[in-house]
This record gives structure tokens, C-alpha cells and sequence, in this order.
């Protein structure tokens, strides 16, 4: 398949008046770069349009498999009270309407001593539950945000 493509860019090079291997290899590099270009403009497109999606009504939540070691099932009430702490207040944060990436959301809890800045894994597993039941969710720019479900996140009335 290379061979054909090779073949045919060589042909097309020449039929551009760009005979020499020098001038081919910029056209190839030309060519990557404006690929690069229209598939950045598409990602946007993309999260835009995804967005949109969100936005009338049609989102779809992801399917259970894309979130393999995470078990959502577990309801509220059963998570271990620490990993409560951390979902209570990452919809606290959440909520107060500042735009925080997930890097922010660590910041503020381990300014809060809630977590440390090495202890990725419980906040990750936090952020993942709350997305996985889409109670959170993330938009085009990346910021977490109040999910479909956001009146099911939990709170402070844990019951034993």
C-alpha cells in the first residue's frame, strides 16, 4: 500500500513541477502540516458539536465498559467515607461555579488537606465515580461541570 502511495505522490510531485527529492520532501512536510492543521479544526469541531449534542437533549452517557476498573455500581451510601469526603467536595467546588480542570480541583483539596499532591488515585477514582454516574462531567475546554445527574450527587446526609 505504501509502494502505491509512494508511487502516486512522486507522480503528482512531478505533474507540480517538483522534480527533485529536496522539493518532494517539503511538499510531504507541507502536506503533514496542513493534516495537522484540519485535524485540529475537526477535534474542535468535534467538542463543539458534542456540546451541542449535550445542550438539546441527546447526550448519551458513555458506556459502562470505557470506565474498566471502576465499579459505579456502588452506591453512594456504601463508598468508603473518605472517598465521600472527596466526591461531597469536589461537587462543593463544583458548584461554586469556578471554571477548575482536574489539576485545580487536587490543588484546592490538598489545599484543604484533604488530599495529598501524590494522591492521585483516590481523587481520579472520585472524579471518575462522579463522571460515571454523570453527576460531573467535562466540557470542550476541559472543565469539570454539573453533569445530567447533578441533583443525585451526594451530600453531607450519609446514612450508615
Amino acid at each position: 500500500m505504501i509502494g502505491n502511495f509512494l508511487t502516486e505522490f512522486i507522480a503528482k510531485c512531478i505533474q507540480e513541477d517538483k522534480n527533485s527529492t529536496n522539493e518532494m520532501c517539503k511538499y510531504a512536510e507541507f502536506r503533514v502540516s496542513e493534516i495537522d492543521t484540519q485535524l485540529e479544526e475537526l477535534k474542535s469541531e468535534k467538542a463543539n458539536l458534542y456540546s451541542v449534542i449535550r445542550q438539546l437533549g441527546g447526550y448519551k452517557p458513555k458506556p459502562y465498559n470505557e470506565y474498566k476498573n471502576i465499579d459505579f455500581s456502588i452506591p453512594a451510601d456504601k463508598l468508603a467515607d473518605d472517598y465521600m469526603i472527596l466526591c461531597i467536595n469536589i461537587c462543593k467546588l463544583i458548584e461554586d461555579g469556578s471554571n477548575l480542570t482536574i489539576s485545580d480541583i487536587m490543588d484546592k483539596l490538598s489545599d484543604m488537606e484533604l488530599i495529598d499532591l501524590e494522591d492521585n488515585e483516590r481523587l481520579y477514582f472520585a472524579i471518575k465515580w462522579l463522571s460515571g454516574r454523570n453527576i460531573i462531567d467535562k466540557d470542550n475546554n476541559m472543565l469539570l461541570i454539573k453533569g445530567l445527574d447533578w441533583d443525585k450527587r451526594p451530600n453531607v446526609f450519609k446514612t450508615m
